[in-house]
């Protein structure tokens, strides 16, 4: 059955009560070093076996991404796009729902080394929605309708039933997307017997943007975002208040990135100098006499930032014979000697912070190429660039026959390369014919300007490709 979206939304029984509507808080969307713990802590627990705890409230509800099945790339966005905007839209009667955040799932996706892709089958949703311990899960696919340009396919899963709830097809286009997303959350809301006042129906009706490009640079940032890519995330944040200045998702988003030092605040231009003479004729009184009054200029501070470039000719890369498998160093780096004050606390104040990896790019357990490739480490401060040790297993991807091992640093210190390249050997043969399944690096020795050593975990690992698609 395919539903039409039209300026009407699909009426739903409504059942009269009493509630004082809230504003709901809304998770950010930056996937933090809290909730990659918790995702290892529940993948931790489901390794030994231990029995999953039941949903946490009969009325726990998660969404998962979308699959694009259209054969558009270019309705890519939409796949955590609609998860954006259902869960936006699930968190405005949050005290009627216990609703995981967005973040939460990223990070448990992240863990088990899924793409979108990965989530494709049921049996892997509903592994999902045990590890979230909802009761609900909301998912879909986007097709390519027969007689719209897009075709949403959405399912609710009910967890512990091991239940396929059926919802009806909604078909429109990219400028119907916020009819359609709203087709598709009146119909779960039903679907779990959720009782909605006028007043909540009304709220929940009300879009998150009317802007579809706005919506689309939004939900990119987001991708970006997840990515590691917080530079770039912040300039489709910016893109997308253009389009809508009233997306306060994009601007919470902005915001977010900004406060957690992932991107430098945007300074104000210096206004313009304004073309005036020396004096001024200023009216008084009634009487209209004319007094002169000087006009005094006032100076503007700039603000410099730091390159956050990496050096395209740093190949240093240290003592290679170290440990049989172990990298230290990484080269002399432009912005730091090892010496001064890298936290920006208060002057006097000694900084005893121990600096940490925010994220790495690609993130962890995805998938890299034994051929040639890198990985960037992010810390969230500058580091000391001497005092870099790295360890693999195998041991011999960084410290076998034909390979290159490089570590450098970017200009300011606050990224780590670590690119490598194995070469093919003298009888033709090559690493990568047996590449192994996995590479697994081990972080030693790092500590910030002020020798405060690292914290946090220490070791990482990616899939390994013989060369990626």
């Amino acid at each position: 059955m395919q539903r039409k979206v039209s300026g009407m939304l699909p009426i739903i029984t409504m059942f009269v009560s009493i509630l004082v509507l809230t504003t709901s808080s809304i998770a950010g969307q930056v996937v933090t070093p809290s909730e990659r713990a918790w995702a290892r802590s529940v993948m931790e627990g489901m390794e030994q076996n231990q029995a999953l705890p039941p949903p946490n409230t009969a009325d726990s509800v998660g969404v998962l991404y979308y699959h694009n099945l259209s054969g558009d790339f270019d309705q890519d966005p939409l796949q955590k796009g609609m998860a954006l905007l259902l869960n936006h839209d699930l968190n405005k009667i949050n005290y009627k729902l216990d609703v995981t955040e967005r973040v939460r799932l990223q990070a448990l996706v992240e863990e088990l080394g899924m793409g979108v892709s990965g989530l494709v089958d049921e049996e892997s949703a509903a592994r999902i929605g045990r590890l979230l311990e909802v009761q609900y899960l909301s998912r879909g696919d986007i097709a390519k309708g027969e007689t719209a340009a897009l075709q949403m396919n959405p399912a609710l899963l009910n967890i512990p039933a091991e239940d396929m709830l059926e919802q009806p097809e909604v078909v429109g286009d990219i400028n119907e997307l916020t009819g359609m997303e709203k087709a598709i959350l009146f119909d779960t809301l039903d679907q779990m017997q959720i009782e909605l006042t006028p007043d909540e129906r009304t709220n929940l009706g009300k879009p998150m943007s009317d802007n579809p490009a706005a919506l689309m640079l939004f939900f990119r940032g987001v991708d970006q975002s997840d990515n590691g890519e917080y530079e770039q995330a912040a300039d489709l944040y910016k893109q997308a208040l253009v389009e809508d200045p009233n997306l306060k998702p994009a601007e919470d988003a902005l915001a977010e990135l900004e406060k957690l030092k992932l991107v430098e605040p945007e300074v104000p231009p210096p206004p313009e100098k304004e073309e005036m003479s020396t004096t001024k004729k200023v009216l008084i009184g009634a009487g209209a006499a004319l007094a002169v009054g000087a006009i005094v200029g006032g100076a503007v501070a700039g603000a410099v930032y730091a390159a956050d470039a990496l050096s395209d000719d740093d190949e240093d890369s240290g003592d290679g014979d170290s440990g049989g498998g172990d990298a230290g160093g990484g080269g002399d780096a432009g912005g730091g000697d090892g010496t001064g004050d890298s936290t920006g606390t208060d002057e006097g104040e000694p900084d005893t912070q121990r600096p940490y990896i925010t994220h790495t790019t690609p993130v962890i357990r995805s998938t890299v190429e034994c051929k040639e490739g890198e990985v960037l480490i992010h810390w969230n401060e500058k580091m000391d660039a001497g005092a870099a040790n790295v360890s693999a297993s195998p041991y011999s991807w960084i410290d076998g026959e034909k390979t290159v091992w490089v570590m450098d640093w970017s200009n300011d210190t606050t990224i780590l390369r670590l690119y490598w390249k194995h070469d093919d050997f003298t009888d033709g043969s090559n690493y990568c014919d047996a590449a192994p399944a996995t590479i697994h690096f081990v972080m030693r020795d790092f500590r910030d300007l002020n020798k405060n050593p690292m914290e946090g975990r220490e070791d990482y690992d990616w899939d390994v490709v013989d060369t990626l698609p």
